[in-house]
């Protein structure tokens, strides 16, 4: 199961539309936070926190960003084919993280609390983004 069947028509129009506006609630709450944390460590730390925020917000999108462009391509799909892709798709989203991160650990012009602690922020925040869309997602669960 995806997100992406949350707008077919086999949904009610008032579904829909709810549908819509709380992704779209949530997408710009994940935003507000992204902002927020590049320009507070821009701020405090100047252009290295700035860098680091940025790169922290720039991993944790597309390690989340890579499971919902998985998800729409297999839309259709067998629970067992959707939930192998999901697991092989995470161990390749690690090794690429620990990669980045094991790359960039002695780049000067990096903050490196900035990149931890958006990161941490930023994973947390898409978690309860992701908790709050499945809480009040409106889906159809049994087949008319």
């Amino acid at each position: 199961m995806s997100l992406f069947f949350t707008g077919t028509s086999d949904l009610p129009e008032q579904a829909q539309q709810h549908n819509t506006r709380l992704l779209r609630r949530c997408t710009a709450g994940l935003a507000l936070v992204a902002l927020v944390l590049v320009v507070t460590w821009g701020w405090q730390q100047g252009s290295a926190g700035f860098a680091g925020a940025l790169l922290g917000v720039a991993l944790v999108t597309g390690f989340f960003g890579a499971d919902l462009v998985a998800l729409s391509r297999t839309r259709g799909s067998s629970a067992a084919l959707v939930a192998s892709v999901l697991i092989a798709l995470y161990l390749g989203k690690l090794i690429v993280a620990l990669l980045v991160l094991l790359g960039l650990r002695n780049t000067a012009g990096i903050d490196h609390p900035a990149v931890i602690v958006s990161v941490i922020v930023g994973a947390v925040s898409a978690g309860i983004a992701g908790l709050v869309v499945w809480a009040k997602l409106r889906i159809i669960y049994v087949t008319p």
